[in-house]
């Protein structure tokens, strides 16, 4: 997953929801 240019909190935020959204995706 590309992070250029993202705030960290937005990408914490897009990944926690990918997560939510996958549930195979736990780590």
């Amino acid at each position: 997953m590309p992070t250029t240019a993202l705030p960290p909190s937005l990408v914490k935020l897009i990944d926690r929801f990918q997560t939510l959204s996958d549930p195979k995706a736990r780590y």
